[in-house]
């Protein structure tokens, strides 16, 4: 499990992500289950229509050069300013509800308004 700290770093690391895809990216996997995680894993879900309209012809992750490039780059840059091993991803909501039913924690949620006195 991710320390509090660690937490910190990747809500406002995900903040750019959210902001680009007008979507909230979400922990997921074994980081928010165990302190044995291997890597951190990081989506963000899409409407089926805004996926295949950013990725035309997705057919997997083995196959598609730009959602690995989109994704990997991300990583990379959520793995810089962290200091954690983040495997990011782009899914449809569709697909991504149907094939994993495990917890997911927002990222990147903010309280706004005016600071308590």
């Amino acid at each position: 499990m991710l320390t509090p700290g660690q937490m910190y770093l990747l809500n406002h690391a995900c903040w750019p992500v959210r902001l680009a895809f007008s979507s909230c990216p979400y922990l997921v996997g074994s980081a928010l289950e165990r302190p044995d995680y291997r890597d951190v894993d990081v989506r963000t879900m899409l409407d089926d229509d805004r996926f295949a309209a950013m990725f035309p012809g997705y057919e997997s992750e083995w196959t598609d050069p730009l959602w690995s490039l989109v994704c990997s780059t991300i990583g990379r840059q959520l793995s810089d300013a962290t200091g954690l091993r983040v495997d990011y991803q782009i899914q449809q909501t569709t697909t991504a509800n149907e094939l994993y039913h495990g917890p997911r924690n927002a990222l990147a949620v903010f309280a706004v308004g005016p600071r308590p006195r």
